[in-house]
């Protein structure tokens, strides 16, 4: 049923399936009286129903496709396939033509894309940023003036479109589906088509349906999940009909990875299928209805998201209401010395000082800044339960007269600090421990920020000042697999591949002993805290990883990634301290972050490993003298977590292996 264009309803909800086919196939038949011919029909008919609600049984969460809306109007497609198609056909955008012409990479197309998306949700010309009342306004501006071309300067190439324009967009989950099953796809649509010009038998419909078959309105979870899903199937019984090890390496690959990604989104789509976020989408899908008309690229943000975020932030700050987690951190002497080293050994940074701690817990860095000889300590914490615990913490050690004094040296703020209503302007120093696995884990950095933005003073000082993530790749040893393939005696490497597989889509926070790294780190990012913008924590680099030099050849399993901290000298001049938190270092609670490959790379220095062979690079028979590709960092678009995407691959200095993608949350 369709309106303007725009599809209304899914005929799903009226009709079952059965008698949308049945009437479908019979459509062309006027003559209400029975032949030889329609009765033959009707049977063949009957014979296809029952092929269907056989197909349909094993196929009853593919119903639900998911959508896909056009990157530049509100029509919304059956796949990233169709709506890029459909780009091209009716605005000359050619994105598949773009990527090959300007040589994009994955992340370049998944930065493009979300720049359109934001350019477009705007009302503002892509090419040239003009800005329009209308949608429809722009894209006659566009039509005009030609404005579907990309600028010449690559406006989308920075790393604040790494963050998705759109909510649970299938463009970002789908466009190299476009190049890698186009064949396929063309092929399925060419014989639906034929089909349909003859006698409408079942077997078009059902090659047609699992690419692109109706879809309901509204993209929620729960739409997504079951396209998700029934993509997984597809691919799984992709490689079940054919024999991979006849494929090319780089397509067999990319199967793989798409299966490994598309279990990923599955299982975070599971969650938030059980999440509280449910009412959020319904009256989303509700007011589209009301409006009665394509539906805005963005949706405002309204009473319930804020409610919705605002229970994220509840969970959060309440999983620091129980005393086992701050005895952890303040038992982590590596933590807690240097803090107490950077402030206590820096008398001339505090004496006299109004100082700031951001999520004070139990108050330990405000007493440090009390002792130090600060005039006046602000400690601001989210969790109501801590805040007292810091409170009575302060009276207890002569820091205030009683709980509730708010002219003692320390005065503890509960609330979130962006909301809160300070007693104060400006302050001298900022502290806080806001680090967390892998160092962005968490997303505390944010408020650290936002206090530096809007209360410290010029000239002030941030500690600590600067970060750094470092990664290096690890032996088979620094993994579960080991313990697996000998528990006293017995073989339960099947548990252990089971492990790996779980290990493949989540990153593994664990101790990993300084000689089960077999590569030299290397650097990832560097942050100055007191430079840096909120966008920085979303970032992608390239890296290097061999093995030092007259080193064994080994595999690497994975790679490790921690993090250091430093009070430098810019202000801690008197003592400037370090705080470490890697594999050869003081174990601290943080540990390290574990990311598995999903295949070992066989690694060799470049005087041993071989020049040539017609072996895979990576493996034992033609080791690769280097592991190069890039990390990506993203904030999770549901806050308080990480994702980390790995791109590797195995080279030599004439050969190239596979290039694998795995993304790894936190």
């Amino acid at each position: 049923l369709k309106f303007d264009g725009e599809i209304l309803q899914d005929i799903h909800s009226y009709v079952p399936a059965q008698e949308v086919f049945h009437n479908t196939a019979m459509s062309s038949s006027e003559d209400n009286s029975p032949s030889d011919e329609e009765e033959e029909e009707e049977e063949e008919q009957q014979q296809g129903n029952a092929a269907w609600e056989e197909w349909n049984a094993d196929t009853k969460d593919e119903e639900d496709e998911l959508n896909t809306l056009c990157l530049f109007s509100g029509k919304r497609h059956a796949s990233p396939t169709d709506a890029l198609a459909f780009a091209a056909s009716e605005y000359g955008f050619d994105f598949r033509a773009i990527r090959k012409a300007r040589d994009f990479e994955f992340y370049d197309c998944i930065k493009l894309i979300n720049y359109i998306r934001e350019q477009v949700a705007a009302e503002r010309c892509i090419h040239c940023n003009e800005t329009f009342e209308t949608r429809a306004a722009l894209l006659e501006h566009m039509t005009r003036q030609k404005h579907f071309q990309l600028p010449d300067s690559p406006k989308w190439d920075a790393e604040v479109y790494f963050s998705p324009a759109l909510e649970d967009d299938a463009l970002l989950f789908g466009f190299e589906e476009d190049d890698d099953f186009e064949e396929e796809e063309e092929s399925a649509r060419t014989a639906a088509a034929a089909q349909t010009r003859g006698a409408g038998s079942t077997s078009a419909a059902r090659a047609h349906m699992p690419g692109a078959h109706m879809i309901p309105e509204a993209a929620d979870p729960s739409t997504m999940l079951a396209e998700l899903q029934a993509r997984t199937r597809y691919l799984l019984a992709q490689g079940a009909q054919r024999d991979l090890s006849q494929w090319d390496p780089a397509h067999a690959s990319l199967l793989q990875q798409h299966l490994v990604d598309t279990a990923t989104l599955i299982a975070k789509l599971e969650g938030l299928e059980m999440g509280e976020d449910g009412d959020v989408q319904e009256e989303v899908k509700e007011k589209a209805a009301a409006e009665k008309g394509p539906r805005s690229l963005v949706v405002k943000k309204d009473a319930k998201k804020d409610a919705f975020m605002a229970a994220v932030d509840e969970d959060y700050f309440g999983s620091y209401s129980h005393f086992v987690i701050h005895r952890e951190m303040i038992s982590d002497k590596v933590r807690t010395n240097a803090y107490r080293d950077a402030i206590e050994g820096n008398p001339q940074l505090f004496k006299g000082a109004a100082v700031m701690d951001v999520g004070c817990g139990t108050g330990i860095l405000s007493m440090f800044a009390a002792r130090a000889g600060a005039a006046k300590v602000y400690g601001v914490d989210g969790s109501a339960f801590i805040a007292e615990v810091a409170k009575k913490g302060a009276a207890a050690n002569g820091f205030a007269k009683s709980e509730d004094d708010v002219d003692g040296t320390i005065t503890i703020l509960q609330g979130k600090l962006e909301e809160l209503e300070m007693p104060f302007d400006k302050v001298d120093v900022i502290v806080s421990e806001w680090m967390g696995y892998a160092l962005l884990f968490e997303s505390m950095l944010d408020t650290v920020l936002f206090a530096r933005d809007k209360f410290l003073k010029p000239g002030g000082a941030l500690l600590p000042d600067t970060a750094t993530i470092f990664m290096a790749g690890v032996s088979k040893e620094a993994t579960t697999i080991p313990f697996w393939e000998d528990v006293y005696g017995f073989d339960m490497s099947h548990i252990g591949k089971a492990v790996h597989e779980d290990a493949l889509t989540t990153g593994i926070v664990c101790e990993v002993n300084g000689d089960h790294v077999a590569t030299p780190p290397v650097t990832l990012r560097h942050f100055d805290l007191m430079t840096m913008k909120q966008a920085d924590v979303n970032f992608s680099v390239e890296f290097h990883l061999e093995l030092p030099p007259s080193s064994q050849a080994q595999s690497i399993y994975g790679a490790v990634i921690w993090f250091d901290v430093d009070f430098s000298k810019r202000y801690c001049v008197a003592t400037p301290v370090t705080m470490p938190t890697g594999p050869s270092s003081t174990p601290t609670h943080w540990v390290q972050t574990l990311l598995h490959f999903r295949t070992p790379i066989a690694l060799a220095t470049s005087d041993i490993a071989a020049s040539t062979s017609d072996k895979r690079v990576g493996s034992k028979e033609h080791p690769a003298t280097a592991i190069v590709g890039k990390v990506t960092f993203t904030q999770g678009t549901r806050q308080r977590n990480l994702d980390i995407t790995l791109e590797y691959r195995g080279v030599t200095d004439q050969h190239e292996g596979i290039v694998e993608i795995v993304m790894y949350n936190l």
